[in-house]
């Protein structure tokens, strides 16, 4: 493998079985592209079979979800692929579904975060052939609908749910990170899995990263994700230190809240003048403000 973007060089015979997966319009099908070109694995991407289908088929893609729930089949073929493929060892390939972690599991699992708005700026500026919005809100409207369609669905399908991060070997965030960053953070992390040494499991970008009132300061970076946001418990000295830095990604360890209602918890630890406070003196800018807390 080429040693680029910080990647440090492996050992030529390295078989690569990864499973990329991720939030609509986090530019997933990229970096996957970006590990192909690194590592020479193939490719096998369910998107890509789908949006062909929606093509000959003359559906927006947008709607495509719709047309799979009312058509089990489609789906019941694309994971009899990849449950054929789970048991490859002698070929490196990069998976490019959002299911392939379920019925691959030998392979590396990685899912990408992105913003909801920044995810919607990127794919109104890509000009989709078959994917129409009318500005980055309506993409915004969209793409939530969309999250909230295919959630449903594999869930219904599956019993599973694909938002739940301890599905995932690794979690990267794309908001502020660019492809070839994203890409360097999963290698270097496939790295440290494939000779059976301990990795980090989660990568933030501080810009998704709101503290509560009553974080701990020391400590490692700990988050609770609700709803599309992640608010930091504990660690707020060294979300600090990674804000003077610039950096895109930060190390986080994810936990969930031990209350009934996070979002009211949420709400009393959190305000957007406080948020407004911490941009001041971290010198950033949040990517947008989380609609659950007091804007006052």
């Amino acid at each position: 493998m080429k040693k680029r973007w910080g990647v440090e060089q492996m050992e030529e015979k390295m078989i690569y079985k990864i499973s990329l997966t991720g939030d609509l319009g986090s530019g997933k099908s990229t970096v996957c592209s970006i590990i192909a070109e690194m590592t020479g694995a193939e490719v096998v991407s369910v998107g890509a079979l789908q949006r062909r289908m929606a093509k000959e088929k003359g559906i927006k893609f947008y709607e495509f979800n719709a047309y799979m729930e009312a058509h089990p089949e489609v789906d019941d073929e694309f994971d009899t692929m990849l449950k054929n493929m789970d048991e490859i060892k002698n070929r490196s390939i990069l998976f490019d579904s959002r299911m392939a972690w379920n019925f691959v599991p030998s392979a590396f699992s990685v899912y990408i975060t992105t913003d909801l708005f920044e995810a919607a700026r990127r794919v109104y500026a890509a000009h989709r052939e078959n994917e129409t919005y009318s500005d980055v809100n309506d993409a915004m409207r969209k793409l939530s609908d969309r999250r909230a369609s295919e959630a449903l669905r594999y869930k219904n399908l599956y019993g599973k749910n694909i938002k739940d991060l301890s599905n995932y070997d690794l979690v990267v965030d794309s908001t502020s990170a660019s492809p070839e960053e994203v890409a360097s953070v999963i290698l270097g992390e496939y790295v440290k899995y494939s000779r059976g040494q301990a990795h980090h499991g989660c990568y933030l970008s501080p810009l998704r990263l709101y503290p509560l009132r009553n974080a701990e300061k020391e400590g490692d970076v700990e988050v609770c994700p609700v709803y599309d946001y992640y608010f930091v418990t504990r660690g707020t000295n060294a979300l600090k230190r990674a804000a003077s830095e610039r950096k895109t990604e930060v190390c986080c360890v994810v936990k969930n809240l031990p209350k009934n209602d996070k979002t009211a918890y949420i709400a009393q630890n959190c305000d957007v003048e406080f948020l407004k406070q911490w941009e001041n003196e971290q010198g950033i800018k949040f990517i947008r403000y989380p609609d659950m807390i007091d804007s006052k």
